[in-house]
C-alpha cells in the first residue's frame, strides 16, 4: 500500500516497486480512504504486507497512519516505511519511536528504498 495525497509521489513510487518486480501494489491519494481499505482488508485477513507512506497529508496524517497501525494488536506488525518532504530529525525520531521501519525523505532515491523493501522480504 502506497499512500501519498501528491498522485505524481504516489505514481513515483508504485513504477518503481513495479519495475523492481513487486505485484498488487496499491496507491491511495486519499489517507482516510487508505485507512478504510486498510482495516477492510485486516478484517478479512487479507492484509497488506507493508505500508509506505507521506506524512503530511489532509484529513489523516502520515504519522497517524503510522500510530493507528502500531497501536492494533491485528496490525502491529505490519511494516510501514515513511517517505516524506519532512527533514526535520525530531520528526524523523518521531517516526521511528512511533515503529516506522524505514524514513526516506523526498525526493526519494528509489534504490535504496528498493533494497530496504528486500531486505525486509528476504
Amino acid at each position: 500500500m502506497v499512500v501519498d495525497d501528491v498522485p505524481l509521489a504516489s505514481y513515483f513510487i508504485v513504477s518503481a516497486l513495479k519495475e523492481a518486480g513487486f505485484t498488487n501494489v496499491f496507491e491511495y491519494n486519499d489517507s482516510a480512504e487508505a485507512w478504510n481499505e486498510f482495516a477492510q482488508a485486516l478484517l478479512i485477513d487479507e492484509e497488506f504486507d507493508l505500508v509506505i507512506t507521506d506524512l503530511n497529508m489532509p484529513e489523516l496524517d502520515g504519522m497517524d497512519f503510522l500510530k493507528q497501525i502500531k497501536s492494533d494488536h491485528m496490525s502491529q506488525s505490519t511494516p510501514v516505511i515513511i517517505a516524506s518532504a519532512d527533514h526535520d530529525p525530531i520528526v524523523i525520531r518521531e517516526a521511528y519511536e512511533s515503529g516506522a521501519l524505514d524514513y526516506f525523505t523526498k525526493p526519494i532515491d528509489t534504490n535504496a528504498l528498493i533494497e530496504s523493501i528486500k531486505k525486509l522480504f528476504a
